[in-house]
């Protein structure tokens, strides 16, 4: 949480198993991840996250 405070920059987090997915621009989640920004999180649902 420390370090989110510090980087422009978001964190997405996951537990063992679960991941990300990169594919044609697309971040999806596989199973659950977090997202860390600006020192909160906020569960992520599986599934489309963001487009890169």
């Amino acid at each position: 949480m420390r370090y989110s405070r510090i980087t422009l920059r978001p964190i997405i987090a996951c537990n063992d198993g679960d991941g990300l997915v990169v594919t044609g621009g697309v971040v999806e989640g596989i199973g659950s991840a977090v997202w860390i920004e600006a020192g909160t999180s906020r569960d992520l649902a599986p599934g489309p996250i963001m487009k890169v």
